[in-house]
């Protein structure tokens, strides 16, 4: 009888709302995740905006390190991830520049009109294949450089939340390629740096590196946190630096053009490709490509709809009122979807228009998407025909 193979994995899936530390348990072939703390996200406002607060995080990080390290088992790797939009300004001598800014919100119209008269949507669109995000990097970027931001100004690199975080871990300092994607800040054709989109902030390419490929070994757990967090000189891998990226680059897909709907902190639909799928429709749809690899992208639509959806839950929640899986597609009180109860709150509650009025539109569309049996109709337009396999 052949030997049962046991493997495990520790991930800290990092959300805008809150993060997490789980244990994956493999035993042939076969996952089991165990939840080990979670913990909130936490903001400090200063000077009317809101800042993360990157030190008491990866305290949390840490206690969640410290939960594995208790099971005294034997751990394969640990993993990181976030989102995309906000980064950390790092000095010189390797110490970060104050905290980052966490980006919410549409930034002001006037703001946009200057970034695409200097680059053009159809050529941002061209060079990055990325979806125009209102709060993306690019437009971050381009937003501080007209504010004369200092750190920006000062810093010698920037780095991604979750690669901030290893940072912390191990000392290394890397780019992980598909937050460079995701960010709308590589040229999605030769996978390097999009020199032109960064040009418009007066950021050098060198902030953004190295670039690695997840997957790859960055380094181990330095000896202090090792010993703090009883983890030893554990191996730390550079994963898909979202949850959602890292999960879809996974999913066992038969052939490509397969379909894909992500439902987490985050959601998304789209569909796997060896080579970016590029044109008109695609800029009008606001579709972007996901460099994976040199031969693997991930073709997707990002729903805000679903985290207006997944947010006001858990303020229903907080406020007594109770919905089960069921209710996500019909309440019986009002003969709504949630989706459309959801929205509709937002018009006439000031606690929830304050955290999601800026959705309101696109959450519109997306419903009438959803409505129309989108998961069908969106991607024989994108192809003009051809038929998808579902992964759900």
């Amino acid at each position: 009888m052949a030997a049962v193979t046991v493997k495990r994995y520790i991930a800290v899936d990092l959300g805008k709302e809150s993060g997490s530390v789980v244990l994956t348990t493999v035993t042939d072939g076969i996952p089991v995740q165990e939840s080990l703390y979670t913990f909130p996200m936490h903001v400090t406002r200063m000077a009317g905006k809101n800042f993360w607060n990157i030190y008491s995080i990866f305290d949390e990080v840490l206690t969640g390190l410290a939960a594995a390290g208790a099971k005294k088992l034997q751990i394969e790797s640990l993993g990181v991830t976030s989102w995309t939009s906000d980064y950390v300004c790092v000095a010189g001598d390797g110490s970060f520049i104050g905290l980052p800014l966490a980006s919410r919100g549409s930034l002001p119209a006037s703001l946009k009109e200057k970034f695409f008269k200097k680059l053009s949507a159809s050529d941002y669109y061209s060079i990055t294949a990325s979806q125009i995000r209102d709060n993306g990097t690019a437009f971050q970027l381009f937003a501080r450089s007209k504010e004369k931001n200092m750190a920006l100004e000062n810093a010698g690199q920037l780095l991604f939340i979750s690669d901030a975080i290893i940072y912390l871990l191990t000392g290394k300092k890397i780019c992980e390629r598909t937050q460079l994607s995701s960010a709308g800040l590589m040229n999605v054709k030769n996978g390097k740096v999009a020199r032109p989109v960064l040009k418009l902030s007066h950021v050098r390419p060198k902030r953004f590196h190295p670039v690695v490929t997840s997957g790859t070994k960055v380094s181990r757990l330095t000896e202090e946190i090792g010993e703090i967090t009883g983890l030893g000189r554990l191996n730390v891998i550079a994963v898909a630096g979202s949850a959602a990226v890292s999960a879809v680059s996974v999913l066992p897909f038969e052939e490509e053009g397969s379909a894909y709907l992500y439902v987490g902190k985050e959601a998304f639909m789209g569909i796997e490709t060896s080579a970016p799928v590029m044109n008109d429709r695609m800029l009008e749809l606001n579709i972007s490509n996901v460099r994976v690899s040199e031969s693997k992208y991930l073709v997707l639509k990002e729903i805000p709809g679903m985290e207006i959806l997944s947010s006001c839950m858990n303020q229903w929640k907080k406020d007594g009122k109770a919905y089960s899986e069921e209710d996500k597609l019909k309440d019986d009180r009002t003969g709504q979807g949630l989706l459309d109860l959801a929205i509709s709150e937002i018009y006439k509650e000031d606690n929830y228009s304050i955290l999601f009025i800026e959705l309101i539109e696109e959450s519109e569309r997306v419903l009438k998407y959803l409505k129309n049996h989108v998961l069908h109709q969106f991607y024989l337009k994108i192809k003009g025909g051809e038929k998808y396999n579902l992964i759900m």
